[in-house]
């Protein structure tokens, strides 16, 4: 065995150049597949993020492969919290299974099944046949939209409008008829595509619908500052989002900056959005129920106000985009 001067030997050598071609790094071209995402680099450099791969073995593992496909992922006259004494438990164990298996799709690349599969999770300790059968619907919808993917054009085809942060927020009005708590949902859109979503139950009873948005603003401009330190974080720039709402009510708040008899009564952590947007940190603006892309975040949709409101979000089928 040779010995050198630093008190290394030959054998040694011999061992660390093996463990470095073991693990040496290799350029294997352009990621396809994260964590169970699809990724698709388009020739114009688009990006396109799907679980195809994913949601295929996932309607595999339920035995859903010939299971006939649905518009939208809940009837829009569904009532998940209506009386159970007529109807049995379903078993527990299948359906937190599928609703875990939702969560997935949900949180990375479908934001058109957030608010399905939040409404599910409530019904995760006792479930019932009625509950298994939604879960059951919305994977039979994600299973004809598992091509779909979220879509961000290359820098040659977006502009200024498509790269600033833009917001939605919005909220139903005592949706959940068992607690009359409100639905509050967001959705945020940076070069051209949805970055951030969510549909999630309020904490609190609102005592009217210009409450419930205004909280529901709250929790979105709380979700805004983080993407704003994110933001400056990865491009050094500082951005002031625009959030859209449709509630007259909350925004009077916002540009008066005047509490009216609706919302004098509101806590004030929820009044922090109210400051921010008169210190111009985030803008929020009006926009229509009909082009409010949070809608889909508190409520069933008709199939036509879902389609339209899902291709507004930014996301297309794979094969469209080719």
């Amino acid at each position: 065995m040779v010995a050198y001067a630093d008190g290394s030997s030959e054998r040694a050598i011999d061992v660390k150049n093996a463990l470095m071609k073991q693990y040496q790094m290799s350029n294997l071209g352009p990621a396809k597949q994260f964590l169970g995402l699809d990724i698709t680099l388009l020739p114009d450099i688009s990006i396109v993020l799907s679980q195809q791969s994913y949601i295929d073995s996932v309607v595999k593992r339920f035995g859903m492969e010939d299971a006939n496909s649905a518009p939208i992922p809940l009837y829009h006259k569904i009532r998940l919290d209506t009386d159970m004494s007529t109807d049995r438990e379903a078993d527990s164990a299948i359906y937190q299974a599928i609703v875990g298996s939702l969560i997935y799709a949900a949180t990375s690349t479908h934001p058109n099944i957030a608010y399905s599969v939040a409404a599910l999770y409530r019904y995760n300790a006792k479930p019932y046949t009625m509950h298994l059968t939604a879960a059951k619907r919305v994977l039979r919808y994600l299973k004809s939209t598992s091509d779909v993917g979220l879509v961000f054009p290359g820098r040659s085809k977006s502009t200024e409008d498509t790269d600033a942060l833009v917001g939605y927020t919005d909220s139903d009005f005592a949706g959940d008829r068992a607690d009359r708590k409100s639905q509050g949902g967001f959705i945020f859109h940076a070069y051209g595509g949805p970055i951030d979503w969510q549909s999630k139950k309020q904490l609190l009873v609102a005592t009217s619908t210009t409450e419930a948005e205004y909280v529901a603003c709250s929790e979105t401009t709380r979700k805004a500052r983080c993407l704003i330190q994110l933001h400056k974080v990865v491009t050094s720039e500082l951005v002031s989002p625009l959030i859209y709402c449709n509630s007259n009510g909350a925004l009077k708040n916002f540009w008066s900056g005047v509490s009216s008899a609706k919302t004098k009564h509101i806590d004030i952590r929820f009044h922090d959005s109210r400051e921010l947007h008169a210190q111009v940190i985030v803008k929020f603006a009006y926009v229509s129920t009909d082009e409010n892309l949070a809608d889909i975040m508190t409520k069933p949709l008709r199939p036509e106000c879902h389609r339209r409101l899902v291709g507004g979000m930014g996301l297309f089928r794979v094969e469209d985009m080719d």
